[in-house]
């Protein structure tokens, strides 16, 4: 029997992480486990996740294989590998640390039977296990042993198999990072919202569905990006009529776990870049904006409304306004990595031309 849709995880050490994410799996409310396929793509780990997996292979209710990838941190190759070895016609993404609900995958393949869709499930965030190593059992990662965390959540995987949502909901926020949920929020008003023009921020691969036919369509995923390889997704599905959609009931857990900022910010700042450049007619530089924004950054002047993203929305849709948002926005980046004291004196903060 095909499968009717195929899960594909990317992981590189987050073993125990990975385990609780294949346990939920297997409780699916409304689907068979012989719906199911499961591909791991292991990117390079530490821990032994193949070999896991190889041996959980043989007790899960699904199809369960392992694939290896040496990415290199470009996190669409593993993806790439997952959906090229998937026999479905619908493929989910999610990240080892996504623990889905009972209900996450009756939910994408109703989104999917609906039409052409690359769709965003409802992604929560549970704060308790950032210190833990193994959210399963409780230990903690070696850099942060010291005092117990009086907030760690321990999740039993038997427990998480029987009780599922129950043991994951009441610690649970929305967002898929801590402090994100009105940035969450906004992303789903904007997937629900026909043809607004910052969509495409809501295609995050973290809990994602769409048609196998349509990632071909669309080339998978960039294999060279660091981050925001589904936001360059999204903005090549809108270029292809694509309909980006939010998923109301699909939800996830992220499992937290702390980790070092530093090298991730390059990698932001490099995506960002990069976006800018290869979609300079798509206004990407207005939804820049909009999140530096919302998260109050003081070089946007609040009077702009720029926070408001059906107002980003709109200035967008005039070929002035979205000239000045692009403006603004260089000005911004050399304010705040200027590179001399003139570029303090220019007044770009404050002559947005809108």
């Amino acid at each position: 029997m095909k499968p009717l849709i195929s899960v594909i995880i990317p992981v590189r050490d987050q073993l125990p992480r990975l385990q609780l994410t294949l346990v939920a799996l297997e409780a699916q409310a409304e689907v068979s486990p012989a719906m199911i396929e499961v591909i791991v793509i292991d990117d390079g780990s530490s821990d032994g996740a193949a070999e896991a997996v190889r041996g959980w292979a043989c007790t899960t209710p699904y199809r369960l294989s392992v694939l290896p990838s040496s990415s290199g941190g470009c996190r669409g190759v593993p993806r790439n590998l997952g959906a090229q070895a998937a026999t479905s016609d619908v493929l989910l993404f999610l990240d080892a640390d996504a623990c889905p609900s009972r209900d996450l995958i009756r939910h994408h393949l109703a989104a999917q039977r609906s039409g052409a869709r690359v769709a965003l499930g409802d992604c929560w965030v549970i704060p308790g296990t950032e210190s833990l190593l193994d959210p399963s059992t409780g230990t903690r990662f070696p850099r942060l042993a010291g005092a117990p965390d009086p907030a760690a959540i321990v999740i039993h995987p038997e427990e998480l198999r029987r009780r599922g949502d129950e043991v994951l909901a009441p610690h649970a926020i929305k967002g898929i990072y801590p402090g994100l949920e009105g940035w969450q929020l906004r992303v789903e008003d904007m997937l629900r919202t026909p043809g607004c023009l910052l969509s495409w921020l809501g295609v995050i691969p973290h809990n994602l569905s769409l048609g196998r036919d349509a990632l071909i369509q669309l080339g998978g995923f960039d294999p060279f990006m660091r981050h925001a390889e589904g936001a360059d997704l999204g903005v090549r599905a809108r270029h292809a009529g694509f309909e980006l959609a939010f998923v109301e009931g699909a939800r996830s857990y992220h499992l937290y776990h702390h980790r070092d900022p530093t090298g991730q910010q390059a990698a932001v700042a490099e995506a960002q870049a990069l976006l800018c450049r290869r979609y300079p007619s798509d206004g990407i530089e207005a939804a820049f904006l909009w999140m530096l924004s919302l998260d109050g950054d003081r070089y946007i002047p609040a009077e702009l409304d720029l926070c408001n993203w059906r107002v980003v929305d709109r200035l967008q849709r005039d070929p002035a306004s979205r000239a000045a948002l692009k403006s603004l926005y260089r000005r911004h980046q050399r304010l705040r990595h200027p590179g001399s004291l003139l570029d303090y004196l220019d007044g770009g903060a404050i002559n947005t031309g809108l």
